[in-house]
């Protein structure tokens, strides 16, 4: 089939839409369809297309154009040729102004008479464009000739765009071209050509005398290399000029220094030059190069971008080294050096306004000089790529910029005297008002980033802030055979650098730091290459360096030790006595937290505790002797920092010891398997010491009996919080995990005594979450703690049952009822391990939860009765539904429920139209509504056109659609917003939304084994031609259009998402009222 109409882009200018694309098969019927959809009853809005033809597509363009009288931008891809257009009668799109012509790679271009004849119809055409989709050979070039019938036929153009090769003028054409007659109304030109010779440049000079800005790029495919035969008469160029672009892709010489020249000449004041390297040969009256036809212009010129010419072979000085030269205005510099140091001192002189500055080198690695201590500058913005630095240029750079708020350093060299290696190379840079800094190390660097030992330092401060980067330098030493015999023992190399394969590696590394030292600095960003802030060995002279100035400003160091680090944190508590949060990974074992003397980080608040995937914890109790040095500890994390598999899970007597030795403690998170505990173990554990102080705590394991769950309640008596998660089954995976598989999960019988007592009388919020098929004892643990006089404000559960003991709730919402009259947010999440769901609310009316303000539900078997859950929470405000099998309602009441929702979400839901007309009488004061995967159920007498859905919302303000479809099968295609005034859907309102989703459906497609003219059905939609599609197979395809309406009060944001048989971006639109 073929496509005819393939991108139609639409901008409704009264609704403030900002964009949504159309894309189908339209082909005949395209005019019938629109007439017929809703798209009609805004096509006056429509300002933009973007069209792209196939064959026999005259009527098409057309249609569009009656269909869309008020379109201002119009695009046309042509994969044949321009016929098409010229066919058509393009007068009636009075508002017209931008028009594009494309051609496909198979198309000759010759541009033809009419077509212009054809475009000067257009009253209000001002900027045409004219380029190659692809790279094409067209049969013949534009001539200047073709220039002078454009703007016959379009007198009025502003701006001209051509992408073409462009005939070279020969010296007979230099009288006609003289003749040429001037356009004063062209203020733009764009040309890219192959080549241009010196007698192009006076015609365009001559055509255009007001010229504001001229762009000229010589292309890479072939070059003009005619001899420059120079005019003494020749005219100035373009006086008007404000803006220019030069790029000389190819290796013929340029002309552009010439140009430049004769611009100056005309006394033109330009402001901006973006050109690539060039140099002038030929002429020794014009400037030698990009750089000195700037320097033409250092009165006027404002920016200055001197970009790469990959064609050149040799490099070309960057910047003028002349003193005197002074760029009083220039606001914004680029340059690019592929020969010489580019100089900032010199730079900064010669541009004393300067705010921008970008350098990049292609040798690597330029050196650049040091900048001058005494100059005061206010730069901002500094860049720099591929170059070499030493810390003097730091330290001059830091004294003569001090506004910099912006310093980039791309692929950077740092230059070091050998005293300053292999140890630490502090640089400073006091930067006053720096607020980014950008490092982007090349990983082919002789110093490469060691990653064994990580350290992370942050700043309580603002004032002052650093970068740590540490290298590591290697050079091996490979022996072919590993003989134990001629090892030699005093080798650094140990007997685990053994790597087999009869290989013996010595590595002998040293070790650097690149410390910068900035003040003020908001945000630090470094490579993903560098691996950054790597520290080994931790600091050798770190306390002569300067970082030890700030040392006390250190609050939070997160620290990963590897091997023989045990001094390493007694050297971070001796630096950093203020730190308020540590956090260790131990790779190898607890060891050198142990031995350190945790006492001199008198205000350390927050400990958390990681091991390592590779390791066989079993904590040990002086581990927690060690700890209770710490004054100020309260709260305390241990977990792994990978899936392990640890050989002895945690006992109830593990957490004695750990609650004996830090009675402080006010937090407490432990992820590890527990140990079951033994029924003779029951009645110790009613003699545990209380630890009173606990307010939170947060268990992950792969199981919870009721006796430890007994324990808890015993051990946290004051307890406000408690999260339980029950972790999912973790196979065993290859052979590295077979010492360290875990114990089987604790599934014993669930016993419980009749005299048990009730549990955390005091808790506020509790979370259970179960990732499993084990049962869980969680209904009995509802049930206690309900039973202890507990006042439940929060509740967060997944779904689980109780089908062994009557005497507890039967399910997670019978839990939450427990607690009715005290619950204010309620959250119940899908269990993925549980074969089926759960009823996901109570449907007894007789049940009501006085104080829930928020709520959030979930299910895949059970509809909801929305009217029962906002008759059970009167002081509900937020609710959040997840269904996959629809949210219904009863017969609408005849007594609508007023209730006082604000924001409502619906996820995987199935609704009708009598949903949305009950849910807008009875929530009147809903703001926020969100329906996302929702399919919209309608009776056949609303197809297959319109399904208007009404919803005079009173105060909403926020519309969300993700993924809307109707029930039948359909594609969703675009959607659009729109703002106006009426008073048909509303009463007493001077405003609605109305909100267009558009579908299309395409009916199954009937295929022919054999074309035959004689049994063809001539009553068929598709025309015979249209209907063949080769290899004697014919198909008839109809396409049906649908579209739903959303039609509420004053809507302030409509969001529109969804995932479409189309490449696009996620569309948001924003409709404001008029």
């Amino acid at each position: 089939m073929l496509y005819s109409l393939q991108t139609l882009e639409r901008y409704l200018s009264k609704s403030s839409l900002e964009r949504y694309i159309y894309k189908t098969n339209w082909i005949q019927k395209f005019k019938k369809h629109v007439k017929h959809d809703i798209l009609k009853k805004y096509s006056k809005d429509v300002d933009t297309i973007k069209f792209k033809d196939s064959k026999h597509t005259n009527t098409k363009i057309q249609q569009l154009i009656e269909i869309f009288p008020n379109v201002k931008n119009f695009s046309y891809a042509s994969t044949g040729a321009y016929h098409y257009l010229v066919d058509v009668d393009l007068s009636r799109w009075k508002l017209l102004s931008r028009m594009t012509i494309t051609w496909g790679l198979r198309n000759r271009l010759n541009i033809l008479d009419n077509l212009f004849v054809l475009l000067s119809d257009l009253p209000s055409l001002v900027h045409l464009g004219i380029e190659p989709g692809y790279h094409t050979h067209p049969n013949r070039p534009i001539t200047w000739r073709d220039i002078e019938k454009i703007h016959l036929g379009l007198p009025r153009l502003k701006s001209l765009k051509i992408r073409s090769d462009m005939d070279r003028i020969g010296p007979t054409e230099i009288g006609e071209i003289k003749q040429a007659t001037p356009t004063n109304t062209m203020e733009t030109v764009d040309y890219a050509s192959m080549g241009f010779n010196l007698l192009w440049m006076q015609y365009l000079a001559i055509k255009y005398p007001k010229l504001k800005t001229l762009r000229l790029t010589a292309s890479t495919i072939r070059a003009t290399n005619e001899k420059l035969t120079i005019s003494p008469d020749l005219p100035n160029f373009f006086p008007c000029l404000k803006s220019i672009y030069t790029a000389n892709h190819s290796y013929s010489r340029s002309v552009f220094s010439i140009l430049y020249n004769q611009i100056f000449n005309s006394g033109a004041k330009l402001e901006k030059i973006e050109t690539t390297h060039f140099t002038n040969y030929f002429d020794t009256e014009s400037p030698p190069n990009e750089t000195a036809c700037a320097a033409l212009f250092t009165t006027t010129l404002k920016s200055l971008h001197i970009l790469q010419n990959d064609r050149r072979t040799s490099g070309i000085s960057l910047f003028l080294h002349d003193s005197d030269v002074k760029f009083s205005k220039l606001v914004h510099l680029n340059i690019y050096t592929s020969g010489q140091p580019s100089q900032i001192n010199n730079i900064l002189n010669i541009c004393p306004a300067l705010k921008v500055l970008e350098i990049k080198s292609e040798l690597k690695y330029t050196e650049e000089r040091r900048p001058s201590d005494i100059l005061n500058h206010g730069l901002q913005r500094l860049k720099l790529t591929q170059t070499s630095l030493d810390i003097e240029w730091f330290e001059s750079i830091s004294n003569c910029c001090r506004n910099l708020k912006y310093l980039s350093l791309e692929d950077i060299s740092n230059k070091s005297t050998p005293r300053e290696m292999p140890y630490c190379l502090p640089i400073s840079m006091p930067f006053t008002r720096l607020s980014t800094c950008l490092m982007i190390l090349n990983s082919s660097l002789a110093l490469v980033i060691a990653a064994k030992t990580i350290l992370w330092l942050t700043t309580k401060h603002v004032l002052p802030k650093f970068i740590l980067i540490i290298y590591q330098q290697k050079k091996s030493r490979f022996v072919p055979t590993f003989d134990k015999n001629s090892y030699d023992s005093n080798s650094s190399c140990l007997d685990e650098d053994y790597g087999g394969h009869g290989i013996v590696p010595k590595n002998d590394s040293t070790y650097s730091c690149m410390i910068f030292q900035c003040k003020s600095i908001k945000q630090a960003i470094i490579s993903d290459r560098s691996f950054y802030s790597c520290s080994t060995p931790i600091f050798i002279r770190v306390k002569n360096d300067i970082l030890k100035k700030y040392f006390k400003d250190v609050d939070a160091i997160r620290f990963e030790d590897s091997e023989d680090t045990n001094t390493t944190i007694q050297q971070l508590i001796e630096l950093f006595p203020n730190v308020k949060n540590f956090s260790y990974s131990a790779a190898g074992d607890f060891q050198s937290l142990i031995d350190a003397d945790l006492s001199s980080w008198k205000s350390l608040t927050h400990m958390t505790i990681n091991w390592i995937y590779r390791h066989n914890v079993i904590i040990p109790e002086n581990l927690f002797v060690s700890l209770s040095a710490l004054p100020s500890l309260v709260h305390l994390e241990i977990k792994p920092g990978y899936r392990t598999h640890p050989n002895r899970p945690v006992t109830w007597r593990d957490i004695e010891k750990l609650h004996l030795h830090l009675p402080r403690l006010k937090s407490l998170k432990v992820s590890s398997d527990i140990c079951v505990i033994e029924p003779n173990d029951i009645d110790e554990l009613k003699n545990t010491e209380p630890a009173n102080n606990i307010e939170t705590v947060d268990y992950v394991s792969m199981g919870f009996s009721i006796p430890w769950m007994y324990y808890l309640a015993l051990k946290y008596p004051k307890l406000k919080t408690l999260n339980l998660t029950v972790e999912e089954d973790v196979p065993v995976q290859g052979a590295m995990w077979h010492r360290y598989s875990r114990p089987e999960p604790i599934i014993e019988k669930m016993t419980v005594p009749s005299n048990l007592s009730g549990f955390f009388p005091y808790l506020k919020n509790i979370y259970t979450s179960n990732k499993r098929k084990g049962r869980p004892e969680f209904s009995v643990l509802y049930g206690q703690i309900f039973k202890s006089g507990a006042k439940l404000e929060k509740m967060e559960t997944s779904h689980f049952t109780n089908s062994d003991d009557t005497k507890f709730p039967l399910n997670e919402m019978a839990c939450a009822a427990l607690f009715a009259e005290t619950l204010k947010n309620l959250r119940i999440f899908r269990n993925y391990s549980l074969d089926f769901e759960i009823v996901l609310f109570i449907h007894d009316p007789g049940v009501e939860f006085s104080k829930l303000v928020r709520l959030h539900i979930y299910s895949t078997t059970q509809s909801f009765q929305v009217e029962n859950i906002l008759s059970a929470c009167l002081a509900l405000k937020v609710l959040g539904i997840n269904s996959h099998l629809g949210c219904k309602i009863k017969k609408r009441p005849s007594n609508v429920l007023k209730h006082g929702l604000r924001q409502l979400r619906i996820t995987g839901a199935s609704l009708d139209t009598e949903w949305f007309e009950y849910i807008s009488d009875c929530l009147r004061d809903l703001k926020y509504l969100s329906l996302e995967d929702i399919s919209i159920k309608s009776t056949p007498r609303e197809m297959p056109y319109c399904l208007p859905i009404s919803m005079p919302f009173t105060r909403l303000s926020t519309l969300s659609l993700l993924r809307i479809q109707m029930s039948y099968d359909s594609k969703f295609i675009f959607g659009t917003g729109y703002s106006r005034k009426d008073n048909t859907f509303t009463d007493n309102e001077t405003c609605f939304t109305e909100v267009y989703l558009n579908y299309l459906s395409t009916k199954k497609s009937r295929f022919v084994p054999t074309f035959d003219k004689n049994s063809y059905d001539s009553n068929s939609s598709c025309s015979e031609e249209e209907e063949y599609c080769g290899d004697k197979r014919v198909y008839k395809r109809d396409n049906i259009y649908y579209c739903t309406i959303f039609q509420c009060k004053s809507i302030k944001q409509v969001i529109i998402s969804h995932s479409s048989f189309y490449s696009c971006s996620t569309p948001i639109f924003t409709v404001q009222r008029e």
